[in-house]
């Protein structure tokens, strides 16, 4: 039997705690993954992640994005407009937006309406 690989990632970004189990054997995974469960690591590097990405001048997002901007012929890819999220109470695109809240040191992710003068401004449109 080849390697055993078992990922268990918290959120769908790339900047989402994971964990990677890796074991020759089934009874050898699940005897890892009882090991990880006991001492508590999905906790540890929840938390780990929160307070790098709290100590972060910028989110982790925005520095993958300054890199690949620096490679010469790359370019951001931008969405179709029918593949983003309208306000429904302003019908205006909303706008993606990651960071860190600095009230609650939070990570955030999703799209928002930034229009000033909708009801909706700063609230995540689905």
């Amino acid at each position: 039997m080849g390697e055993i690989s078992i990922t268990f990632k918290e959120g769908v970004g790339f900047d989402a705690p994971w964990v990677v189990i890796k074991a020759q054997t089934v009874e050898e995974a699940s005897a890892i993954l009882q090991e990880i469960r006991t001492k508590g690591v999905f906790q540890g590097v929840k938390a780990a992640a929160r307070e790098f990405q709290a100590a972060s001048p910028g989110n982790i997002t925005q520095a993958v994005r300054n890199v690949v901007a620096a490679i010469p012929g790359s370019q951001e890819q931008k969405l179709p407009d029918s593949a983003t999220p309208v306000c429904a109470g302003c019908a205006v695109s909303a706008q993606w937006k990651e960071g860190v809240s600095e009230k609650s040191g939070t990570p955030y992710s999703g799209w928002w309406c930034l229009n000033k003068s909708c009801d909706n401004y700063w609230k995540p449109v689905k």
